[in-house]
């Protein structure tokens, strides 16, 4: 209880050291960081920044991000993004042979705080180059198909699908390269230039009916399917097969990369 006291009062402290210097970088820029300027340029005055990214919107993605100046060099974001339909495919089967898990769809939802260091000595924030800190929580929901085979009587095998459906969390952590510019008063063109994040992730797969009704030969058989799949980043499966039910877990990474972004904003 006592530890749960001393993080909350640091967080609150650190809260107030923030808003307060967001409130200053309205008014005027110190003098240890600005030198003889001693007033900021019209278009620096904007502290709020609204953006759409329009790389995303080629693949049916929406993705926006709004930026808040803190002081001369340093800026907060939140970023949000929605992929629907998303085909992950591609993910999860290497080997030709392997024919589970071919046909995985998602629709995802991923929020991305982040924290920028402008680097320009010449222009204030929000523009110039930046090294931007961040961090990605993703949740997608997952459609697809297992493929499995069964053997019949005359020992021939005879292929079969499963649909299944279920949950993936994850939350990265990474960097970026990137650069804005204000194109006027009010309008800017932010670059994602280049940049990464890797961190934990779970996936969680099921189908689950009553018409199931697979026989002891079908799960055994289904059952060698599911851990002889062979997919890249994929490890630690466990599965849970029975004749009304088919359940996958397993940890599945969050990665991807941030790059060739090109943002339209609206600053005031």
């Amino acid at each position: 209880m006592k530890t749960t006291r001393i993080v909350f009062f640091i967080a609150a402290y650190t809260c107030l050291q923030l808003s307060t210097a967001a409130a200053q970088s309205t008014s005027a820029l110190p003098d240890s960081l600005s030198g003889p300027v001693t007033e900021l340029p019209q278009e620096a005055q904007c502290i709020n920044v609204v953006k759409l990214n329009l790389s995303p919107l080629t693949k049916l993605k929406l993705e926006g991000q709004y930026e808040r100046v803190l002081s001369k060099s340093f800026s907060i974001a939140l970023g949000g993004r929605i992929s629907p339909n998303h085909n992950v495919s591609y993910i999860l089967t290497r080997n030709d042979n392997t024919r589970t898990l071919k046909t995985l769809k998602s629709y995802s939802l991923a929020i991305t705080p982040e924290f920028r260091w402008y680097l320009s000595s010449k222009k204030p924030a929000p523009q110039g180059f930046y090294i931007a800190a961040y961090c990605r929580y993703q949740q997608s929901s997952f459609k697809g198909s297992i493929s499995y085979d069964t053997i019949d009587s005359n020992m021939a095998y005879i292929p079969k699908q499963m649909a299944v459906k279920g949950p993936y969390s994850g939350l990265g952590f990474g960097l970026m390269i990137g650069s804005q510019w204000m194109l006027g008063k009010h309008i800017t063109f932010d670059w994602f230039i280049a940049g990464g994040h890797y961190g934990p992730g779970k996936m969680h797969l099921e189908a689950t009916s009553k018409a199931l009704n697979l026989s002891l030969s079908e799960q055994e058989s289904l059952l060698n399917n599911i851990y002889q799949i062979d997919a890249p980043l994929l490890h630690k499966i466990t599965a849970d097969v029975a004749s009304d039910h088919v359940i996958i877990n397993s940890p599945f990474p969050l990665f991807g990369l941030r790059a060739a972004g090109f943002n339209i904003g609206y600053a005031f």
